[in-house]
């Protein structure tokens, strides 16, 4: 079995490019902060790119949090972000409320 390793909210805090070369990380997920106002904000759409453009080098995967519309969603996938969460999806369900429509 392989062990996957997706770094949180990319970009901020911790999860900075220096764990990209500590970690064997699978993939990363750009915070939510980025997502919501790329679309009109140059450098967020920038940051965003770059981050991309670093985990395809790596050949990691790359989710986008936070999608909240389909306008965001279809620009990530432009740009090479194929994975998204956010309440475009769903909303957060507790553990119960997932396995009773899940489960």
């Amino acid at each position: 079995m392989m062990l996957a390793i997706t770094l949180d909210d990319f970009g901020t805090g911790y999860a900075s490019l220096t764990t990209l070369q500590s970690l064997p990380l699978t993939g990363i997920k750009i915070d939510k902060r980025f997502v919501a106002d790329f679309l009109t904000d140059t450098p967020s759409e920038a940051i965003i790119a770059g981050m991309i453009a670093v985990a395809e080098c790596m050949e990691i995967e790359v989710v986008g949090e936070g999608v909240e519309t389909e306008e965001q969603r279809a620009r990530l996938q432009e740009m090479g972000c194929y994975k998204a969460q956010g309440y475009l999806f769903a909303k957060p369900l507790t553990r119960a409320a997932f396995f009773a429509n899940y489960g």
